[in-house]
């Protein structure tokens, strides 16, 4: 079993469990919350809590000094 947030907006009545992934949820998952009719959004000031992508290491040669990732 997944873990999951439970949100819920009492003004609206509207609720949503968002999946927990790699201990993230997704911001977009947001935007089923509105607020006075303009979707629900983030702010991450600094960008310091975003994550522009994921990526992972596809290959390495430490003696070359290549890190190639995708």
């Amino acid at each position: 079993m997944a873990d999951i947030l439970q949100i819920r907006r009492p003004a609206s009545g509207t609720e949503a469990d968002l999946a927990i992934t790699e201990a993230t949820i997704k911001a977009t998952e947001l935007r089923q919350f509105d607020i006075d009719g303009e979707p629900l959004a983030t702010f991450d000031p600094g960008f310091m809590n975003t994550a522009a992508c994921h990526s992972a290491i596809t290959y390495i040669d430490g003696e070359a000094g290549v890190l190639e990732y995708r």
